[in-house]
């Protein structure tokens, strides 16, 4: 997914030096770096969401209490910012913002 700081973000599943998974990023300029690496079999799979707090969220399907899984943060420096939760209507509706 790309953030807010235009970089785009990811998970991969068995990478890293520990062979666990990583938490990585892409600049627009191609640039690649690895921000975390999994210590245990978490199973980071899937995309991250933005908060409008800046922060990237995402979840897992193993580790946490019981191997059940848990939901992470990735503070990446990013700034607040507001969205619109509804993007169309009739004119003198008024809008949601979310943030």
């Amino acid at each position: 997914m790309q953030a807010t700081d235009g970089n785009f973000y990811g998970l991969d599943y068995l990478g890293s030096t520990f062979g666990d998974g990583t938490i990585y990023d892409y600049s627009l300029s191609g640039t690649f770096n690895t921000l975390y690496d999994w210590t245990s079999n978490v199973a980071a799979q899937g995309q991250f969401s933005q908060h409008t707090n800046g922060g990237l969220y995402g979840v897992t399907y193993q580790g946490g209490t019981n191997n059940l899984g848990t939901v992470f943060s990735l503070n990446i420096g990013a700034r607040p910012f507001v969205g619109l939760v509804q993007y169309q209507g009739k004119s003198g509706n008024t809008a949601q913002i979310l943030g």
